[in-house]
């Protein structure tokens, strides 16, 4: 579906990693970042698009939707966002 958008829209995407919180602070940053950066490859290996209409940020574990206490919860906060940037 966001390959639909993408290619009917002209718009850019800002790609934040997350991560758990479990590992170092320094650790995290990077594999949130890598995590954003291989969304971002998908996109333009696999599909095509512009390298350049991609934003790409490590928020390591700076943001999470769930307890980091319960694997569940970690589960849920290692993921990628995709946030619309109106051009």
């Amino acid at each position: 579906m966001m390959k639909h958008f993408l290619l009917r829209y002209n718009v850019n995407l800002c790609l934040l990693g997350h991560t758990d919180s479990v590992g170092s602070e320094v650790g995290n940053k990077q594999l949130s970042y890598l995590r954003a950066l291989n969304v971002k490859r998908i996109f333009v290996e696999d599909f095509g698009f512009n390298s350049e209409r991609f934003i790409v940020k490590g928020m390591a574990d700076s943001l999470p939707v769930a307890s980091n206490q319960l694997s569940d919860g970690r589960a849920a906060n290692r993921r990628v966002e995709l946030l619309v940037e109106l051009k």
